[in-house]
Parts: structure tokens; C-alpha cells; sequence
């Protein structure tokens, strides 16, 4: 089945679909019911938020190309003995207590009945958002997210939710999010053959406690790195958290950290430490042009602007920028004469606000520089907060 047409659903089933406000069985279904053929599924219920409910799949006459099950663990494993036998494309698994809670045995059970006919997401997961669909299975409300550019795909979907709003308080949207869950059957892997042709998707972000196939993963990866910025946050790079993997997803990581991060640059992926440095990335990525990597450095302690350019040197696509001989003529009637007026430019202790602001507006129109990087020191007695306000206008 083609990735593409699998997450492009027009019916959708919900099964232990709730009317209670507060479970995800009703949560689910209020975010998809104005935007598709939506069933509830619950032999208890004759209707729920206005929707007539089925006892069970077989009663819905309809085709149905996905399943939302919202049901225990041992229950799912009948849900999607009917999802297969109504021939359901994707069945999404929320409930927990499955490879992660060390009873494996149900999800071989469930690999058993699906025997690749119906893709599964999950168990254990968040679930699935696509906003150009209007498609919403996260079942956490309110979630505070704008729609735009950035991919997540994730064994964490809460961490996933964190990012969202903390994009979204940078003005920042999501084109898809997905929360893998204890990776049963969908994985890393085919979710980025879906993203490197989505065209709403222009920043790829990825939390992953293990690779599904590491070889398959960063040959996509390099692949895709060249049209798109791919960047990782991976977890358990030591014994503790390689432990905390096991009761959290099942799965335990065994590249080591300093070969994964050699195989990382070779393949084109941005290393991510924590979600704040996903955020900051993708917030440069978005100013990013093609072939942009020149950087000057403005400081007023000359360590620091040394130390920067040794971490700019690290990386393949980052150079220090060159400046033209008329930027070093104007910097240099603005500075002290004991002042760099070269990359990185060094205002001493002497610099001010003013000095800060005048500096950035002669280097801004240095036709050979695409970005600045700011490093503020508010020792010197001439520069206060109101820098910060320089700098943004």
C-alpha cells in the first residue's frame, strides 16, 4: 500500500468511541467529525455527540480506510481482528500495556492477525495530526499549535505536544505530527518517504529512542537532507536512559553516542541535544537561504567571538563570513582603534547600545554575510536590556 494514499482517509471508524468529554474515545471523535464520515463504535451507546453508534465494524455499511481504537489492551487485539476482516487501511492503536509493559505476547498476537494487511500505528500512542486535512487524533485537548512547515515524528507524543506549542510560541507551525508509540508496524522509515514529498512539509524533526533499521534511516535521511533539513533528537546515550527506554517504548538503542554522531553529519542530520535547540534550528533553518552559510560574529569580549567561530568551523554548510574592504572602513571609524574590525568583530569593553546597533547595521549590509550572530555580554557599563530592542528592529 502507498503511504500517501493510506494517510489521505475519508472515513474513519472510532472504536470504544466515549461520551464522556474527558476520554479520548470522545476527544478523537469531536476533533474529526466536522471534517469527515465519522462512526462510533460502542455496543452500549445508540449515539454520541450527535452521531449514530455501531455495536461493531460489521454494522457500518460504509468503506472504512481507518480505525481509531480507544479500547484496553487486551481488547484491541479483537478490534483489529474486525479491522482486518473489513479490509481497514490504517488502525491506530492508543491504549498502553503492551511490548512496554513487557506483555509482548499481544502484540505478536496482533502482528499475527494483521500479517501486513492493515498498517498499524502504535500501540502506545499520541496519535496522528495532519492540519492541511483538518485530521486531529491527538486525544490531549487544547492542544496550543499553528498550522505550518515543521514535521515531528516521535516515540515520545507528549514531548512532540511540548514542541508544538513551544513552536507555536515562536510563530512556528507543524505540517504533520506523529507519535510512533512502541513501533508494532509504521515506522521512522516509511513516515519519511511520506515527508520527503509532502509539499507542506519543509523542516523534518525526529525524537527516537532507537532506530527502527539505522542503515535504512540515514540512507533516507541523506537522501532527503539535501532538499530538506532533517534534525534529530536522539535519547538513551547512556545506561540510564537505555533503561528508561525499556519501560517506556520497549526498544533499546545500541549505536554508541560518538558513532552516531560521526554517522549523523555524514548523513546530513542536524544533531539536537533537546527540544529547545529543535526549536532554535528550526527557527534559523526558516530564515535559511540556499547556500547561506556565512556568519559574522559581533561580540564585546573577543573570547567568546573565538570560541564561536571555532563551533562555526565544525560544521560543512557554516563558514565565517568575509567582509568587503568598504564594511571594514565603516566599522572602523565606528570602533576603538584597539577594536577588531574583522570577523568576528570585537567592540571591547567599551562598547555601548549605540555602538551594538550602528556595528549590526554596517555588517547587515555586507553583501557577503547571510546571517549574524549576536553574542551579548552586558558587562560593559554603557550596554543595559535595551539592547535587546536594538537588536530586533
Amino acid at each position: 500500500m502507498n503511504i500517501t494514499d493510506i494517510l489521505n482517509p475519508r472515513s474513519i471508524a472510532i472504536i470504544g468511541a466515549s461520551s464522556e468529554k474527558n476520554k479520548p474515545g470522545n476527544i478523537i471523535l469531536r476533533n474529526l467529525k466536522n471534517h469527515f464520515r465519522v462512526y462510533p463504535v460502542n455496543p452500549k451507546r445508540d449515539e454520541i455527540e450527535g452521531l449514530k453508534c455501531y455495536k461493531n465494524l460489521y454494522e457500518i455499511e460504509d468503506n472504512i480506510d481507518w480505525a481509531i481504537i480507544s479500547l484496553p489492551a487486551e481488547k484491541s487485539v479483537n478490534a483489529i481482528k474486525e479491522c482486518v476482516e473489513r479490509g481497514i487501511k490504517l488502525a491506530i492503536i492508543v491504549a498502553g500495556g503492551f511490548g512496554e509493559a513487557g506483555r509482548k505476547e499481544l502484540e505478536s498476537k496482533i502482528k499475527e492477525s494483521v500479517n501486513g494487511s492493515c498498517k498499524i500505528i502504535g500501540p502506545n500512542t499520541l496519535g496522528l495530526l495532519m492540519p492541511s486535512k483538518n485530521l486531529n487524533t491527538i486525544f490531549i485537548p487544547n492542544v496550543k499549535y499553528k498550522k505550518g512547515d515543521i514535521a515531528f515524528v516521535g516515540q515520545s507524543g507528549s514531548l512532540g505536544v511540548i514542541l508544538m506549542e513551544g513552536l507555536a510560541r515562536e510563530g512556528l507551525g507543524i505540517s504533520f505530527f506523529l507519535g510512533l508509540g512502541n513501533r508494532l508496524d509504521m515506522n521512522e522509515n516509511e513516515i519519511l518517504d511520506f515527508l520527503e514529498k509532502d509539499e507542506n512539509t519543509k523542516i523534518i524533526a525526529l525524537y527516537l529512542e532507537s532506530f527502527f533499521n539505522a542503515r535504512e534511516f540515514f540512507e533516507k535521511c541523506r537522501k532527503i537532507s539535501s532538499k530538506k533539513p532533517v534534525i534529530l533528537l536522539k535519547a538513551g546515550k547512556n545506561n540510564e536512559g537505555r533503561e528508561a527506554i525499556k519501560s517506556h517504548t520497549g526498544r533499546i538503542s545500541k549505536i554508541s553516542p560518538n558513532l552516531l554522531r560521526c554517522i549523523m553529519k555524514q548523513n546530513g542530520v542536524i544533531e539536537a541535544r533537546d527540544l529547545e535547540e529543535i526549536i532554535d534550528f528550526s527557527k534559523a533553518l526558516h530564515k535559511y537561504k540556499e547556500g547561506g552559510g556565512r556568519i559574522a560574529i559581533i561580540t564585546s569580549a573577543g573570547g567568546m567571538g573565538v570560541i564561536s567561530a571555532d563551533y562555526i568551523s565544525e560544521f560543512d554548510e557554516l563558514e565565517l563570513a568575509k567582509f568587503d574592504e568598504e564594511t571594514i572602513q565603516k566599522l572602523s571609524k565606528l570602533l576603538p582603534p584597539f577594536a577588531s574590525c574583522k570577523n568576528p568583530v570585537d567592540l571591547t569593553a567599551n562598547a555601548t547600545n549605540e555602538m551594538y546597533g550602528k556595528a549590526l547595521e554596517i555588517i547587515s549590509e555586507c553583501k557577503n554575510v547571510d546571517m549574524i550572530l549576536c553574542l551579548l555580554q552586558f558587562h560593559p557599563p554603557k550596554i543595559n536590556e535595551e539592547l535587546i530592542d536594538i537588536i530586533k528592529e
